[in-house]
């Protein structure tokens, strides 16, 4: 840029430092950073979008104590953390399991009068409902709401998924029912947390339900929701009605992916239809998609337990 008579500024920075951690190169963004604070960048020293660029990079990356280290050396520059950089912090350490340290950062900024947020209380209340602490989770429930923040649709999607992974589908459905009385707009992640759920323990008429409901309310389904569906039947034995939603992907303009191929093939396999299973296992190579654990393990364990092992190695030879 100065070739140009035009120095960069911090923005301009920034703007690389974004590039390099979007591409995974946060070691060079690193030093770039340290070469901003130490004036190699010239008159143009990082500030806190800088550090919390480098900082989420490093978490995301899976560099938890050298982003930890990044954001403690903030203050020794002069460079006060925001609530986002508070925010970014928390979650990097919910996601790697550290909800007790997680939990020390929210503290410290209380005490250095950062207000945290919504987004904030968020990545508290994953990471306890990640690590199953729901005791916990009650408790940061109570003092986000102590603190003037009411929950919005991401912390009512991150209970329901709580709820349904501890298989509890019933209490799901009422958190579901105080989201609309509440006047909290569920979106497409929460209705395809509560149909998994549904799916999960076979609730087929509860997930009609919901999802008459869901278009009713002018949401379309996504990929991951048409393959919720497909699991669904696929599970229930019922071919017919995951081959009809199959269909169904492509006239919406959803391509099928492998997620969607597996749950078909493993339908059709614990039915013992190999033949078609191998028919749909053709197509999915024809369409260049590439099969997963699913549709191997399916083919090669269901298809050989009733096959007493021949049909499936042929099938692959021709493959």
């Amino acid at each position: 840029m100065p070739e140009f008579g035009c120095a960069p500024d911090v923005v301009s920075y920034n703007t690389v430092l974004k590039g390099l951690c979007d591409e995974k190169r946060t070691e060079e963004a690193l030093e770039l950073l340290h070469m901003m604070a130490d004036d190699g960048g010239g008159s143009c020293p990082p500030n806190v979008v800088s550090y919390n660029t480098v900082v989420n990079g490093l978490f995301r990356d899976g560099h938890v104590d050298r982003a930890y280290s990044l954001f403690s050396a903030m203050d020794d520059r002069g460079i006060l953390p925001t609530v986002v950089t508070y925010s970014i912090v928390i979650d990097g350490l919910c996601k790697a399991q550290a909800v007790d340290r997680a939990e020390g950062v929210l503290q410290q900024m209380i005490y250095k009068r950062v207000k945290p947020n919504n987004r904030t209380y968020n990545c508290l209340i994953h990471g306890y409902c990640s690590s199953r602490q729901g005791k916990e989770v009650a408790r940061m429930l109570k003092e986000m709401s102590a603190h003037g923040h009411q929950p919005d649709v991401v912390t009512c999607n991150l209970l329901l998924d709580y709820h349904c992974k501890s298989g509890r589908c019933t209490e799901a459905r009422k958190m579901f029912d105080s989201m609309i009385e509440k006047d909290i707009k569920p979106n497409v992640t929460t209705y395809s947390t509560l149909l998994h759920g549904y799916a999960t323990i076979g609730a087929l008429s509860d997930m009609h339900g919901l999802l008459d409901l869901m278009a009713g309310n002018g949401i379309s389904p996504n990929h991951h929701i048409f393959n919720i569906i497909i699991y669904a039947y696929g599970k229930g034995g019922m071919i017919n009605e995951a081959m009809h939603i199959f269909d169904q992907m492509r006239q919406q303009g959803s391509s099928p992916n492998a997620v969607s191929y597996g749950a078909i093939i493993d339908a059709l396999c614990k039915l013992g239809r190999v033949d078609e299973a191998m028919l749909k296992f053709n197509q999915m190579i024809n369409e260049r998609v590439t099969p997963n654990i699913v549709v191997f393990s399916s083919l090669v364990m269901d298809c050989a337990v009733l096959t007493n092992g021949r049909r499936p190695r042929n099938y692959f030879l021709k493959c």
